[in-house]
């Protein structure tokens, strides 16, 4: 019987390791590192959207210039807010804050601080709106203000006021503006008085004196009408715009 050789050997042995790795690899599934895409960092961002209530177009609108639109005093004026989150993070406890400006009264929407100097309450001018939360891509419901155009007697031509609403929730913030025209009272000059003749006035001029008190209560009768129609345009107007406004006008723009 003939020995096998010492290389014979070797040889057979790493054929068999050989035949081994190979099967190793055909039986046993290979085995990779789980991959996990990068996460996006959270980001917070969002903005406020104020626009103004266009009474001619039924529309609300970014600013009201003095050829589309001129509010009268005693006119009511509306205001819309609506926040948008632009990030990929929850927002909570937004602040807006709408500032009117000193052309304006609030009537209502949000609410307000008052203080009681003098006796009477008083506003800072300052409406306040709560969010509690705002999810990615979503937007706050519209925050609506309504106000009115003070009455200045001593006030002539047209002003342009600027209504700023502010919103912030930790350390951002975020601002916007509208802008809308008031035609101030105009006062007309009033026609120089003639003298009557020193010597007496000629009939004439008696008999006008003695019309003049009717004359008088007819004007006064006229203009007391035309203050009742203007009221009463007012009224029809505000519940035009309320009724508008509960059908979704708001949303129009």
């Amino acid at each position: 019987m003939k020995k096998r050789s010492f290389a014979s050997c070797l040889y057979q042995s790493g054929l068999l390791v050989a035949v081994l790795t190979l099967f190793s690899f055909l039986v046993v599934p290979p085995v990779f590192a789980q991959y996990t895409p990068p996460q996006p960092t959270p980001s917070k961002r969002f903005y406020v959207d104020k626009k103004i209530f266009n009474p001619q177009t039924m529309q609300y609108v970014d600013n009201l210039n003095r050829d589309q639109y001129l509010f009268t005093p005693s006119q009511t004026v509306f205001f819309q807010l609506v926040v948008t989150n632009t990030g990929n993070d929850d927002l909570n406890n937004i602040d807006v804050t709408d500032q009117l400006p000193p052309q304006l009264s609030y009537v209502t929407g949000g609410s307000v601080n008052t203080d009681t100097k003098g006796g009477s309450a008083n506003t800072d001018g300052k409406i306040h709106f709560s969010i509690d939360k705002l999810s990615p891509g979503s937007q706050s419901q519209p925050l609506l203000v309504e106000a009115k155009v003070n009455v200045d007697q001593g006030a002539i031509g047209i002003i342009c006021p600027v209504n700023l609403a502010q919103a912030k929730t930790e350390s951002l913030l975020d601002q916007d503006t509208s802008t809308f025209c008031i035609q101030q009272n105009i006062i007309k000059p009033i026609p120089p008085v003639k003298e009557l003749p020193k010597t007496g006035a000629p009939l004439a001029a008696w008999s006008a004196v003695g019309l003049l008190p009717v004359g008088f209560r007819l004007r006064k009768f006229a203009l007391n009408n035309s203050n009742d129609i203007d009221e009463q345009n007012h009224a029809n107007y505000i519940w035009q715009v309320r009724e508008f406004i509960k059908r979704g006008g708001e949303l129009n723009e």
